[in-house]
């Protein structure tokens, strides 16, 4: 299991990673259980990590990944608001009620 400064570094990456990349702003919080990043951008978009993913995968495991799911490319190109969980089970397209009540 992760120390808290390691969680913090990895939290720290994907917000680093998503902001560049997106070119907005990135809120991240921690709660119910999940890693959540909104990002501030015209339309606002999520990114939800469950907790035992975001343990079990190293740093540059978890921002390859976001790579290799081409998440970026698919928010970008979305003209809606979009939430997404990546789980162990691979990425799901979700809704604003997964993040509440988690």
């Amino acid at each position: 299991m992760d120390t808290g400064a390691a969680m913090d570094a990895k939290a720290d990456a994907i917000t680093k990673k998503l902001s560049a990349e997106m070119g907005c702003q990135i809120d991240y919080r921690r709660e119910n259980s999940l890693h959540k990043f909104r990002m501030e951008c015209d339309p606002p978009h999520w990114l939800y990590m469950s907790e035992e993913h975001f343990e079990d995968c190293a740093e540059r495991d978890l921002t390859s990944e976001i790579d290799q799911l081409g998440i970026v490319r698919s928010l970008l190109e979305s003209t809606k608001s979009r939430w997404i969980a990546i789980t162990d089970a691979g990425p799901l397209d979700v809704d604003s009620k997964y993040g509440h009540g988690h």
